[in-house]
C-alpha cells in the first residue's frame, strides 16, 4: 500500500506570479501532474515535501 504524505507545491508563471499548495499524495511526481493540470500555463512547477505537524496527524496508526 502506498504511503500518503503531505507535499508543498510551488507553480511559477511566466510574470513570475506563484502559485503555493498544500496537497497529499502519494510521491512528488503525482503532486507535480495535479498542479499541472491545474496550471498549464506553468512555467515551473517546484514540490518538496512538507515537514510540519500534518504529517504526524496524516500517518496511520500502526496496528498491533
Amino acid at each position: 500500500m502506498n504511503h500518503v504524505v503531505w507535499y508543498v507545491a510551488e507553480a511559477l508563471m511566466a510574470d513570475l506570479r506563484t502559485r503555493h499548495h498544500h496537497l497529499r499524495a502519494v510521491s512528488e511526481g503525482e503532486v507535480e501532474r495535479k498542479v499541472r493540470r491545474r496550471y498549464p500555463e506553468a512555467a515551473a512547477i517546484l514540490v518538496r515535501q512538507e515537514e510540519s505537524w500534518r504529517q504526524a496527524f496524516s500517518r496511520p496508526e500502526p496496528t498491533p
